[in-house]
């Protein structure tokens, strides 16, 4: 094997290894313990129903068939990020004690109406995650949880990667990891803001929390100097064949 390719190899290794050891940084998160909705802006239907209460952000409801965002202020959706929250549903437009739709959206164009998202139906026993252009239901791709109603708390996150085009949604216990073709679909957005989407049902959030991978100091520097090193061998070889 050319040193070269060594070198690239045990690079590589390296720099994996550094990436395996990412920490996060936390982005933005709300307890909603303040009382308060500073830092949200609201968009979509229903955009004077949004309110804190009960030390839970909540979304009063007023079904309408159209979609409720609140939105992080000034944070843009990063490529690789992890969204949680503790999700609740309370009502909806039936009067079913069995109907809700709670969850996240990303990649929310001025606040609608493109957006990529993923949310708990109450009614259809799933997650459902998906991306505008709507065009068919089989554009859909699901996590079912089997038993999941109006009234308790569940917890919600989706975990995205757009470089290495592989997202994970998880509510509890349930888990389902969509990549390539399937993560295209569900991520056809690129750009836009970052939230909470509600179909104008009455719905909780809480423990709200938005994170991305930082590598560990010095990963950078690997690569870099990595990359140097093959430069500076190419030019050694290339003048010694001259």
């Amino acid at each position: 094997m050319r040193k070269s390719s060594l070198l690239f190899l045990v690079l590589a290794a390296a720099v994996a290894g550094s990436a395996a050891r990412a920490e996060a940084v936390t982005l933005f998160e709300d307890d909603f313990q303040d009382g308060d909705t500073a830092g949200w802006s609201f968009h979509g239907s229903h955009a004077g129903n949004w309110m804190v209460s009960g030390g839970v952000l909540h979304h009063g409801g007023g079904y309408d068939s159209l979609q409720a965002f609140a939105l992080m202020d000034g944070i843009a959706t990063p490529a690789v990020f992890s969204l949680e929250a503790d999700i609740q549903v309370l009502g909806n437009r039936f009067s079913n004690p069995d109907w809700g739709h709670v969850g996240f959206a990303w990649a929310v164009t001025a606040g609608g109406p493109d957006f990529n998202t993923s949310y708990l139906r109450t009614h259809l026993d799933h997650v459902t995650s998906w991306s505008t252009p709507w065009t068919s239901s089989s554009q859909e791709h699901w996590l079912p949880t089997p038993g999941t109603t109006n009234g308790p708390t569940y917890h919600l996150r989706v975990d995205v990667n757009a470089l290495t085009r592989e997202m994970t949604v998880a509510l509890d216990s349930y888990q389902i990891t969509f990549t390539g073709a399937d993560f295209d679909a569900i991520n056809q957005q690129t750009a836009g803001g970052i939230g909470l989407l509600s179909w104008s049902d009455e719905v909780t959030w809480d423990n709200v929390r938005l994170t991305t991978p930082v590598p560990l100091p010095g990963a950078a520097w690997l690569l870099g100097s990595g990359l140097a090193g093959l430069g500076l061998l190419g030019r050694r070889r290339r003048a010694g064949n001259s």
